[in-house]
C-alpha cells in the first residue's frame, strides 16, 4: 500500500519551514537622520556658520554618499564574521517510480515474477555544520531512507511493502596547515573591522572638507554681499553729488559740462552695483548647490551671514613640533592611511596562509538501523548495534614552483610598502600644510590691520574733499578721485576680512578642529544602523 504524496509533502514543507524561520529572524534597522533644518522658498533667510555647517552635514550629497559607505562597510563585516556561523540545514525529497523489469530482474530470484516494478522513495536529512575555533568543521547530521513497493514485499515474503533506514551522522575534517586555527576567516574578519573603523576616519575628513568648502562660500556671500552695500553706497553718493552739481552749476560756480559728467557717474555707479549684485546670485547658487537646494523649487531663496568677522589674532603655538604630532594623533586622513596600512599588512598574512598547501585530518561516524517504518528507524538510529567510521587525512599542493602564491604574496607586499609611502607622505604634507597655513595666517592678519587704517584714512579723505568741493574750493574731478579712492579702501577692507576667515578656516581644516570650533557633533547629527 502506497503512502500518501500529500503527508510526505507535509513533512517536507515542515522541514523547510526550519530555514524560513531562521531567515525571518534576519533584517535590519536604518535610523533617519535626527535634527534636519528646513529651508523656505523666501528671501532674506539669515544664516550662521554653526547652521550651515550642521545642513551640509545633514543635507549635502557627497556627505551622505560617504555616510553610506559606512554601511557598507559594516555589512562587510558581518557578511566575514557568517564564514564562522554555525549553519543548519534539511533537505526532504519524495519519488515514485513505475518502471518495466530489467532482464537483471527477472534472472533474480525475487524480481523474476513481477513485470512492473512500482517503489517510492522518501529521503529526508537535518542536522548542523559547526565551524570551530581550531579551523574544523564539524558536521552533526540524521538521516533517514523509507522505501516501499511490490520489490520490498516480494524480498520480505509477507504483505509488509516497507523498509525504512535511518542513521546519525557525525563527521569532521580538521584543516592541519592551510585553514588551522580558522587564521583566513580571522584575518578577513578583521580586515573588514579595520575598514570600518576606516571609513569612519574617511567620513570625517570627507564632512571637515565639505564644510570647509560650505565655509569658503559662506564667507565669499559675506564678502558679495559688502561689495553690494559698498557700491549702494557709491550710487548714493553719487546721486547726492550730481544734486549738489546741479545747484553749483545754477550758482555759476561749475560749469555745465560738470553736471553731464555728474549724470554719468551716476549710470556707471549703477552699472558697478549690477555687476556686484550678480556675483552676489553667483554665490548664492553655489550656497544652494552645496545645500542640495535645488533652484527650480528654492528661486526665491537667499542667504543673509549673519555671523561677524573675526579680528582677533589666532594664538600660535609655543612648541610646533609637539603641537604637530597632537594633531596627527587626531587627524582623521592620517588614521584613514595608519588603518590602510595595517590592513595590507594583514592580506600580506592572509595571501600567506591561503596559499599554504592543503592537508587535513578527516574523520566521521554514523549509526544504522532498518525497520519497517521511518518512526521505527528514527528511534533505533540511537543505538550503536551497527557503527560505520572512518579516519584520514588529505593532501594536495601545487607541482613545481605555486606561481599563485608566489603572485599572491608579492603583490600584497607590494601593496603593503605602498601603504606605507603613504603613511610617510601624509605626515609630510600635513606638517609642511601647517606651517604653510600660519604663514599664511600671519600675512592676512597683518594685511587685515593695514587695510583698516587704510580704509579710516581714505573715508577721512574723501570726507574732506566733499567739504571743499561744497564750498566751490575743489573741482568734480578731484572727488570723483577722492571717491574712487573711498570705495577701493573699503572693498580692500572687506576683502581682507574674509581673507582672514578663509585663512581661520584653512587653519582649523588642517588642524582638524573646524568642527571643535563650532560646537558641532558629528555622532548627534549623523547615525548609521
Amino acid at each position: 500500500m502506497k503512502t500518501s504524496p500529500y503527508s510526505l509533502a507535509l513533512l517536507m514543507v515542515a522541514i523547510g519551514s526550519v530555514s524560513a524561520q531562521v531567515g525571518a529572524q534576519e533584517g535590519s534597522v536604518e535610523q533617519a537622520q535626527t535634527g534636519e533644518i528646513a529651508f523656505v522658498n523666501a528671501p532674506d533667510r539669515a544664516l550662521n556658520q554653526q547652521e550651515l555647517i550642521r545642513a551640509i552635514i545633514l543635507r549635502n550629497g557627497q556627505a551622505l554618499l560617504a555616510q553610506t559607505q559606512q554601511q557598507v562597510a559594516e555589512g562587510t563585516i558581518d557578511r566575514e564574521r557568517s564564514l564562522l556561523q554555525p549553519e543548519l540545514f534539511a533537505e526532504g525529497r519524495y519519488s515514485d517510480t513505475a518502471r518495466q523489469s530489467t532482464t537483471s530482474d527477472r534472472l533474480s530470484s525475487i524480481g523474476a515474477g513481477l513485470g512492473t516494478i512500482d517503489e517510492q522513495n522518501t529521503d529526508l536529512e537535518a542536522g548542523a555544520r559547526v565551524p570551530v575555533s581550531t579551523g574544523a568543521e564539524l558536521v552533526l547530521s540524521w538521516s533517514g531512507n523509507q522505501r516501499e513497493g511490490n520489490l520490498v514485499q516480494e524480498a520480505s515474503g509477507s504483505d509488509n511493502n516497507k523498509e525504512a533506514v535511518a542513521s546519525l551522522n557525525l563527521s569532521i575534517r580538521q584543516p592541519l596547515l592551510q585553514g588551522i586555527g580558522n587564521r583566513v576567516a580571522n584575518a578577513r574578519i578583521k580586515e573588514a573591522e579595520l575598514e570600518y573603523q576606516r571609513t569612519k576616519h574617511d567620513f570625517h575628513e570627507q564632512l571637515l572638507r565639505i564644510s570647509s568648502t560650505a565655509l569658503r562660500a559662506y564667507w565669499r556671500a559675506y564678502l558679495a554681499s559688502r561689495f553690494v552695500e559698498i557700491q549702494e553706497s557709491g550710487l548714493e553718493n553719487a546721486k547726492n553729488i550730481m544734486q549738489e552739481t546741479r545747484t553749483q552749476v545754477s550758482a555759476g560756480r561749475q560749469a555745465r559740462t560738470a553736471l553731464l559728467e555728474a549724470e554719468a557717474r551716476v549710470i556707471d555707479s549703477r552699472a558697478s552695483l549690477q555687476n556686484e549684485e550678480q556675483g552676489l546670485r553667483d554665490v548664492q547658487s553655489e550656497l544652494k548647490t552645496l545645500l542640495d537646494l535645488s533652484s527650480s523649487t528654492y528661486g526665491l531663496l537667499t542667504f543673509v551671514p549673519t555671523d561677524s568677522p573675526e579680528t582677533g589674532i589666532y594664538e600660535v603655538p609655543q612648541n610646533f613640533d609637539d603641537y604637530a604630532e597632537g594633531v596627527l594623533s587626531q587627524w582623521p586622513g592620517y588614521n584613514s592611511v595608519k588603518l590602510a596600512r595595517d590592513i595590507k599588512k594583514l592580506q600580506t598574512e592572509r595571501a600567506t596562509e591561503e596559499n599554504r598547501n592543503q592537508l587535513d585530518f578527516v574523520a566521521g561516524y554514523s549509526t544504522s538501523a532498518l525497520e519497517n517504518s521511518i518512526a521505527d528507524a528514527a528511534n533505533e538510529s540511537y543505538s550503536s548495534d551497527y557503527p560505520t567510521w572512518y579516519v584520514g587525512v588529505e593532501f594536495s599542493m601545487p607541482l613545481g614552483a605555486s606561481l599563485k602564491r608566489e603572485g599572491d604574496v608579492r603583490s600584497a607586499k607590494a601593496r603593503q610598502r605602498q601603504s606605507e609611502i603613504e603613511v610617510r607622505e601624509l605626515e609630510i604634507n600635513v606638517v609642511n600644510e601647517l606651517k604653510n597655513r600660519f604663514d599664511q595666517l600671519d600675512v592676512s592678519y597683518s594685511d587685515l590691520q593695514l587695510a583698516r587704517r587704510n580704509q579710516q584714512l581714505y573715508s577721512d579723505l574723501y570726507d574732506a574733499e566733499r567739504q571743499s568741493y561744497a564750498a566751490g574750493r575743489s573741482s568734480l574731478r578731484f572727488l570723483y578721485d577722492r571717491e574712487d579712492d573711498r570705495i577701493e579702501a573699503e572693498k580692500r577692507y572687506a576683502e581682507s576680512l574674509a581673507r582672514y576667515q578663509l585663512a581661520l578656516v584653512a587653519i582649523r581644516l588642517a588642524e582638524g578642529s573646524l568642527f571643535d570650533e563650532y560646537g558641532i557633533q558629528i555622532d548627534a547629527l549623523t547615525m548609521v544602523e
